[in-house]
């Protein structure tokens, strides 16, 4: 995201100093610089807003509260449009607070991701774990993590619990490794090789 040109009005800039990690952007940003509230009346906690320090954009606080959230996860480069149009579905769902939602479409971008990798369509969840650990898209060792997501989602689809922001962070981490492994690190080394992999070595 680019930055905003320009200054903000009736800043101050000597603020109690605030690091937290920007809903706009998702940059790490540390700054005094914002606008806080003169009360009529005592508040618990004088609510601030804050200027990002990376991109210019401004954040609200309150009690404990920031709006926007910070980013669960990241745009993942080299992403295929189907997959692609579900990770940003999942992180904007997670980001407006629909963790139930967001845990239900990181279940099924992995059923997605399976078929791009030549699984069939309409297979049980299991065997798109299968294929992706047998097929060596993923490391042997991801198999418990892949299969943990399908958990999470199980439990959105059957269970009356509302997924708890952590559990959503949980699925959108591992949702996300899987994307880097299957498709922006290798996009990533495609792009430095010219698609021609390097010589193996040792």
């Amino acid at each position: 995201m680019d930055p905003l040109s320009g200054h903000w009005n009736g800043v101050t800039h000597n603020q109690g100093h605030r690091r937290y990690t920007c809903g706009h952007c998702g940059g790490q940003t540390g700054t005094k610089e914002g606008i806080h509230l003169s009360p009529t009346v005592p508040l618990r906690e004088l609510p601030y807003v804050y200027i990002c320090g990376g991109c210019n954009r401004p954040s609200f606080f309150e009690e404990g509260i920031q709006i926007p959230p910070p980013p669960f996860g990241r745009i993942v480069e080299h992403l295929p449009g189907d997959v692609e149009r579900l990770w940003r579905e999942t992180l904007g769902a997670a980001r407006a607070g629909a963790y139930t939602a967001a845990v239900l479409v990181a279940r099924t971008l992995i059923m997605h991701v399976a078929v791009t990798k030549g699984a069939a369509p309409g297979l049980q969840f299991v065997v798109y774990v299968n294929h992706l650990a047998d097929n060596h898209h993923v490391p042997e060792g991801a198999r418990p993590w892949l299969d943990h997501i399908r958990e999470l989602g199980n439990a959105a689809t059957h269970r009356l619990d509302a997924v708890s922001p952590e559990r959503c962070r949980e699925a959108i981490a591992f949702t996300e490794a899987l994307l880097q492994m299957v498709y922006e690190f290798p996009g990533r080394l495609a792009a430095t090789t010219g698609g021609v992999p390097p010589p193996a070595t040792g």
